[in-house]
């Protein structure tokens, strides 16, 4: 390997690209060998990751119901909905509260432009 002077900003752009791209395929060709997908190597036992979870409490909060994830025990189907029968009021609050800021935002914006041209004029 060519060694360059890193202090011209296009030799020092040329080695991390280089390096970025070897960074690169390394990571696709392993994953690719050893069939990465996604889970933690440590926890083979446990079906769920966590962000696996996070999309799932995610999805049952906001009523979307991406369908893949879903607990098997009946514990945990109790659980949902339990989960679901909180959160789901809980969400609508949170965008109506979002929805009713955003709202007067945009009304306090307009209104205060629509004076600063009027008082120009």
């Amino acid at each position: 390997m060519e060694r360059l002077n890193v202090l011209y900003e296009q030799n020092w752009t040329t080695l991390v690209t280089e390096q970025l791209r070897r960074f690169e395929s390394n990571v696709i060709e392993m994953s690719s060998q050893l069939g990465y997908n996604g889970r933690d190597p440590a926890d083979k036992d446990r079906q769920w990751s966590f962000s696996g979870a996070l999309l799932y409490s995610v999805t049952v909060i906001t009523t979307i119901g991406y369908g893949n994830l879903a607990p098997k025990t009946p514990i945990g189907k109790i659980v949902t909905m339990v989960y679901a029968l909180f959160g789901i009021p809980l969400m609508l609050l949170c965008i109506s509260n979002l929805g009713s800021l955003l709202a007067d935002t945009f009304q306090f914006t307009y209104s205060h432009s629509c004076c600063a041209s009027r008082q120009k004029s």
